[in-house]
């Protein structure tokens, strides 16, 4: 039986990582919402099942070896500067762009004029949200270990990284269905819908990171948590940006545009080859089988 079960998962890896990934969050999110003593630390462990099902699925298919790696990606933090500031500098320029975006399209200038007091807001809170980025980057890295570090190089070894990045963005937002409608009453359908859009387009900027630093799941989720925490900020100090999910969107699509029509869908590569050799950053231990 065992056998059996080990041959399915190295004949169809990604399908056995997404059913664990979804199994051990869901489960862990359905017992959170019905035990309110537990709620908030099941919520947060939950947030970790693609990243456990990435470790556990991982030694099976490529052996100690392919594990270390995995894990190795975690303290990678040796690349090009520039990577750095994307990581941080995009969700802030992002939300500039938001702004002027709205106020031409709906010739409200109002939130414009506000974004240099917005701007004077995030330097005065700079220390307190440093912190929450710090501890922002530990709670991603339970996603960004599956999505990143597991799924994403087993998609960019059979299509481009256009398809790798829309079919992890696809996985990784349908991951998320029971925080959304129709099962949180707080959300409505077009939220889940512009949900799905945003994050399946921003997968090209994650994948774009992803590989030009050499695999680094800490840039990753240093842009991951810069991004959430941005958001959260920007919510809260700018409230037409609540439901501005279309304006959002547009922005995501202009950076993911900006990145395929210069790279191409096939390779988002702009560095040269990684110093340990590793081809155009697809990790050189492949799973045995290799079929979603």
């Amino acid at each position: 039986m065992k056998t059996k079960i080990l041959i399915l998962i190295k004949q169809h890896p990604l399908i056995a990582f997404i059913v664990m990934a979804y199994a051990i969050s869901w489960i862990l999110w359905l017992v959170a919402s019905n035990i309110d003593s537990l709620s908030n630390f099941l919520t947060w462990i939950g947030g970790f099942g693609p990243a456990i099902a990435a470790i556990i699925l991982t030694p099976l298919l490529d052996g100690r070896e392919g594990l270390r790696d995995l894990l190795s990606k975690a303290f990678r933090w040796r690349f090009h500067p520039l990577l750095y500031i994307a990581a941080l500098g995009i969700p802030i320029l992002g939300t500039v762009l938001l702004m002027i975006l709205y106020a031409v399209i709906t010739s409200d200038f109002a939130p414009l004029q506000s974004l240099g007091n917005w701007l004077q807001g995030l330097l005065r809170s700079s220390f307190m949200l440093v912190l929450t980025l710090i501890f922002g980057i530990v709670i991603v890295a339970g996603e960004e270990f599956g999505w990143r570090g597991f799924a994403l190089p087993k998609l960019r070894t059979k299509h481009g990284d256009l398809a790798a990045s829309i079919l992890v963005g696809l996985m990784w937002g349908l991951w998320h269905l029971p925080n959304l409608w129709p099962f949180n009453p707080k959300h409505e359908v077009q939220d889940l819908l512009f949900f799905m859009a945003d994050i399946i387009v921003i997968s090209v900027l994650y994948t774009w990171l992803y590989i030009n630093s050499n695999e680094s799941i800490l840039l990753v989720s240093l842009f991951h948590s810069a991004y959430d925490l941005m958001v959260m900020y920007a919510s809260a100090s700018l409230p037409f940006l609540r439901k501005a999910h279309g304006y959002e969107l547009l922005v995501v699509l202009v950076f993911a545009a900006l990145i395929v029509s210069i790279y191409g869908p096939k390779r988002f590569r702009f560095l040269p080859k990684n110093a340990d050799n590793k081809p155009d950053g697809i990790s050189p231990v492949q799973p045995a089988g290799g079929q979603l």
